[in-house]
């Protein structure tokens, strides 16, 4: 059994799936908060070097970045 995991996000008829090191999970995907006010996300882009990721939600027209 692989120690990473795939996020599958759907809209409409796009599928993005990230591979996630199963360790992290819990530390990357808890929030306190709805990020872009719970509108859904409609882009995701990863920087060069995998550190950064933002998120963008076209309803609320927000842009969000992690690390």
């Amino acid at each position: 059994m692989s120690d990473n995991s795939v996020i599958e996000i759907y809209d409409d008829a796009n599928k993005i799936e990230i591979e996630v090191d199963k360790i992290d999970f819990d530390e990357i995907f808890t929030f306190d908060d709805e990020r872009h006010n719970g509108k859904p996300i409609t882009m995701i882009e990863i920087s060069p070097n995998e550190r950064y990721l933002i998120t963008y939600s076209n309803e609320d027209r927000s842009i969000i970045g992690w690390n």
